[in-house]
């Protein structure tokens, strides 16, 4: 739950509060929390209110862009004592910057939905093996 509760928390306080536009991708560099498991809340009937004050700071301004980077912080209460610890680090990129990570081949190539045909690693098509 904090490492989630730290994801979606990276993703909507940039979005909501640093003007990063929904067509901006994240992605994210660094994930690490801390559990005190005596102080961590227990699960009875109903629900358990959780707070999390996040902080949010190494804010890297982009060209032309509100946001190229940040690190977020985040402390889990439970009945006024802290539970858990959570920080991270991501980097906001425009869809064609996420396109050029997203598509870097490093090892043999995925087929494609609809690719009919074979692959083999570097990206070449199976001799002989045509297509199925």
């Amino acid at each position: 739950m904090v490492a989630e509760t730290l994801r979606q928390l990276g993703l909507c306080v940039p979005l909501g509060f640093y003007g990063v536009g929904p067509d901006e991708h994240f992605l994210i560099e660094r994930l690490s929390f801390d559990l005190d498991a005596l102080a961590e809340p227990h699960a009875g009937y109903g629900g358990t209110d959780v707070v999390c004050q996040v902080d949010v700071d190494g804010i890297r301004p982009g060209a032309g862009k509100p946001l190229r980077g940040y690190r977020i912080h985040i402390r889990f209460q439970a009945d006024g004592a802290v539970f858990a610890e959570a920080e991270g680090s991501a980097r906001v990129l425009t869809p064609a910057a996420f396109a050029v990570i997203r598509n870097r081949r490093t090892g043999p190539q995925m087929r494609s939905p609809g690719d009919r045909c074979r692959w083999i690693p570097g990206g070449r098509r199976a001799p002989g093996l045509g297509c199925v």
